[in-house]
Parts: structure tokens; sequence; C-alpha cells
């Protein structure tokens, strides 16, 4: 279990770092102000809080009443005009070789790079338990993946068995049987 957790904290790190590479410090800021690591502490900080007008932290606190702020921030999530739309900042320059030494990377250039299956379940339980966002998720998941450049696959309002038959006949697309 430590090795597990020494393995996170890894890979979290090379996260934030990754972060921090991109100059989305504010994102970095964001993750990491929640990592409390009182039994395993190697060298994971808990930062100030940002203080940057753009920061979300800032726009929710309302009050120091934890359960006051998490209200806010879940009205906040309920209470828009218009569903999430995902918009993709296209990167001027490749950076699938390792510039940083610690961070893995692996070479994304083929067209597609790669495969993505979407199953989207508006219906639960036969006319009860609608999810109308889902329509809106499937899109944005979609669109995000195709600007990225990979393949979409979508299937709508699957049963668990048809769930598990899409997810067996994905496995065995071409694209994927040849893996690096």
């Amino acid at each position: 279990m430590e090795d597990q957790i020494h393995l996170s904290i890894n890979i979290y790190k090379n996260l934030i770092a990754s972060l921090k590479e991109l100059q989305l410090d504010d994102m970095a800021d964001h993750l990491q102000r929640n990592v409390i690591d009182t039994n395993y502490n190697n060298g994971l900080q808990r930062p100030e809080t940002p203080t940057s007008e753009n920061s979300d932290y800032i726009s929710l606190e309302t009050s120091d009443d934890d359960s006051s702020r998490e209200d806010n921030f879940h009205t906040k999530l309920q209470v828009v005009k218009e569903p999430l739309s995902i918009n993709v900042k296209k990167a001027t320059k490749f950076r699938d070789r390792p510039e940083i030494k610690h961070i893995a990377v692996y070479p994304m250039r083929s067209n597609p790079r790669g495969m993505v299956l979407i199953i989207a379940n508006n219906l639960y339980r036969k006319h009860k338990d609608r999810r109308p966002s889902a329509k809106h998720d499937e899109a944005n998941l979609k669109k995000l993946f195709e600007e990225m450049g990979f393949k979409v696959i979508t299937y709508f309002d699957l049963t668990g068995q048809e769930i598990q038959n899409r997810i067996e006949e994905f496995s065995h697309h071409k694209c994927l049987n040849f893996v690096l």
C-alpha cells in the first residue's frame, strides 16, 4: 500500500510540474492546495491560497464556513443558462519529446491520434431517471477528442449487456491491436 501511495504522489507531482510548465499556475495551485500529506511527507507542501483575481477559490469563498462555500459552489454549477461548452486551444508546438527529464511522454503524431469510445446514457430504468444533460456531455467530449485528433465512436442509451458488447467490439478494433 505504501508503494502505491508513493507512486500516486510521484504521479501527482508530475501532473503539477506539467501544469506549471504549461504556465497553468492557477490550476496547479488549485489542485495542489487540496493535498494534505500527513503520513507521507514527500516534499508536497500545501501552497498559499492564490490571490489572483482569476482564482476560482476567491470567487467561491463567501465565508469561513466550509459548508457555506461548498453550497455556493454547487449553486453556481446548477444555475447556468446554457450548457457547458468546450473550446480547445490548439498547441503551437509538439511537446512529445522529454524536455523535462522527470516527465514521461510518448509521441502522439499519428492520424488519428487514437480512438475514444463514448457511451452516453440519457435514460435509466425505462422512462424514469432521465439525464437530459447527457447529450451535452457527449457533445462536449466528442468535440474535445475530435479537435485533439482522435476518432470518436459514440453510443446512446445502451443496456448493461449492450455496453459490454460495445466495449468488447471496441477492444478488438484493428487500431488498438498494436501498442508500443
